[in-house]
């Protein structure tokens, strides 16, 4: 009788310390579960700021392109009317050659630097696609934890309160035993 409540006694602070570190672990998922949540709320508004500069970015490369062609276009009317007067300017020719060769470059960087602008406008989509998908499973993940977590406390607490009755029970029941039985009659 006494090994039997030695076992309760100790199954009792087993149990305790088992709710005490399911409580603790309780604890710490939801903390990672309020943090993952906090950086979903802070990557939103970066993700919409990095979107609206990279459509800025696109605009103004692709402003510089059409101005650039302008350039370009302009520049071969001067070397069209410029053989009219090649005697007398004859360094016009090689100047005029000069600035379209560089309105050819400033335009083949303009293109590149538009390519660019697409490809990271690109990226930043697919990533955008994929964070929320990437942490909403995570969410969704933290969530059935906890769920399940909530679960194994309410086993514990029904265990716990199992463990209290049957202790009761033997209590009484050596109470009971320790009495002289009524006298018969």
């Amino acid at each position: 009788m006494t090994q039997t409540f030695a076992t309760l006694s100790n199954t009792k602070s087993d149990h305790d310390k088992l709710t005490k570190d399911l409580n603790q672990g309780s604890s710490s998922h939801s903390r990672i579960l309020t943090a993952l949540r906090d950086s979903t709320d802070r990557i939103a508004p970066a993700q919409q700021n990095l979107a609206v500069e990279q459509s800025r970015l696109t605009a103004v490369a692709a402003n510089q392109n059409c101005q650039l062609r302008i350039l370009t276009s302009k520049a071969e009317e001067l070397l069209e009317g410029n053989a009219a007067c090649d005697l007398q300017l004859p360094d016009q020719a090689a100047i005029l050659r000069d600035v379209q060769q560089s309105s050819t470059n400033i335009d083949t960087q303009a293109q590149e630097t538009l390519k660019l602008a697409t490809a990271i406008h690109q990226d930043t989509t697919e990533i955008k696609t994929a964070i929320p998908s990437f942490l909403g499973r995570a969410l969704d993940l933290m969530d059935a934890v906890m769920a399940g977590i909530s679960k194994i406390q309410d086993i514990t607490t029904l265990m716990h309160e199992m463990m209290t009755l049957t202790l009761n029970f033997t209590v009484e029941m050596k109470d009971t035993m320790a009495k002289p039985p009524p006298p018969s009659g």
